[in-house]
């Protein structure tokens, strides 16, 4: 730390990006700490060496990022730092051990993946605040959450959707095959319950499983003919825009299409998170 402190002290770099800190849990904050820095960490709980830091100077605002495609990372950090005239960075620090699983640099790619998603998915949300901005309007926007919605895709009504879509013959086939003939059993101490055939869930963790949603969900943009939405995974945003931003009349726009995104619901039996469910009014000037 000493050594770090003192290139920090001298170069005074906005952000600082340890991938081994060989810091556990019980080592402090205080012992860490950069004077002028703000930091985030995820340690090794056992054994010697690993972990990641994340510093930004204090100056700076950020927010830590906890997607799960992040957090499946083992000792990685990941966050936004927010810069000058609308501009941010997406930032990741990972300590990969030289004897990493398959299975773990799976999940580091699909991290990286989903960074650069969600780094496209930024870029487009502040284009369109800041074209409405120059354009005379403000910005109503709304937050939805899906209800475990990777758990509750049906499987016969994503077979229709894909059939739908123009994918037949043998990938339908082979998708078919993937998703059928699951059985769970509940086991408590020595009792086993009778299998029962999972009809519904797509595995998030999985090759196909993010794709798949994807595919479930491809129509949602169409229930929004007043709001241009923007989604990422289960979480959706849609932005309304008026040079007046008269609030019963977006109220009453909005309500339409909230209509037209319950019914979508319905029809797919899914179900919305409304304790997540949020209403901003957004000026920028």
């Amino acid at each position: 730390m000493p050594l770090l402190q003192t290139l920090v002290f001298i170069h005074r770099p906005k952000i600082v990006i340890v991938t081994e800190t060989w810091a556990t849990p019980y080592v402090s904050d205080t012992k860490l700490s950069i004077l002028g820095y703000a930091y985030i960490r995820n340690d090794r709980h056992e054994g010697r060496g690993g972990g990641s830091c994340i510093y930004v100077q204090q100056a700076l605002t950020f927010l830590p990022l906890d997607y799960r495609q992040f957090t499946a990372v083992e000792e990685s950090c990941w966050l936004r730092v927010v810069l000058k005239d609308n501009y941010s960075l997406l930032g990741g620090s990972v300590y990969r051990p030289p004897n990493a699983s398959e299975d773990y640099d799976l999940c580091l790619s699909q991290a990286f993946h989903a960074a650069a998603d969600l780094n496209l998915k930024y870029c487009l949300i502040a284009d369109h605040f800041l074209q409405s901005r120059d354009s005379g309007f403000a910005i109503y926007t709304v937050y939805f959450d899906f209800t475990k919605a990777f758990d509750r895709v049906n499987h016969d009504l994503l077979l229709l959707k894909i059939a739908f879509l123009g994918i037949g013959n043998k990938l339908l086939n082979l998708i078919t095959s993937y998703l059928n003939d699951h059985a769970q059993r509940v086991n408590i101490s020595d009792d086993i319950s009778n299998p029962t055939y999972v009809r519904s869930g797509v595995i998030q963790g999985s090759v196909l499983g993010p794709l798949l949603f994807c595919l479930f969900v491809n129509d949602v943009p169409d229930c929004f003919q007043y709001g241009r939405p923007f989604m990422y995974a289960d979480d959706l945003k849609v932005a309304y825009r008026d040079k007046l931003l008269n609030r019963n009349i977006v109220l009453e726009i909005l309500k339409k299409d909230r209509q037209a995104f319950a019914q979508w619901f319905r029809t797919w039996f899914l179900s919305l998170s409304w304790h997540k469910y949020l209403e901003l009014r957004i000026y920028i000037w």
